[in-house]
């Protein structure tokens, strides 16, 4: 099976939501080194205009995506490769 389920306690859940409240996008690549994050393996490259406006969107969905399970008290289920 090419992908794995990873299954999320609620309280890790609520762990992960505080962590994407305590840190928002912008501050978070305000120091970024495009060059660094890409050797890291990390996607987002945050000086290339629209894409920092996409990253920035996805991540504040994200962020209400924990935001709202954490709220509701929810687990889930992820998937990895």
């Amino acid at each position: 099976m090419p992908f794995e389920p990873f299954l999320m306690a609620p309280a890790d859940v609520a762990a992960i939501a505080a962590v994407l409240r305590r840190h928002p996008f912008d501050a978070l690549v305000a120091g970024a080194d495009p060059g660094e994050m890409a050797a890291a393996g990390v996607a987002l490259v945050p000086d290339r205009g629209r894409r920092k406006d996409y990253d920035k969107s996805f991540y504040e969905e994200l962020a209400c995506f924990f935001g709202d399970a954490e709220t509701k008290g929810e687990g889930m289920i992820l998937f990895d490769d």
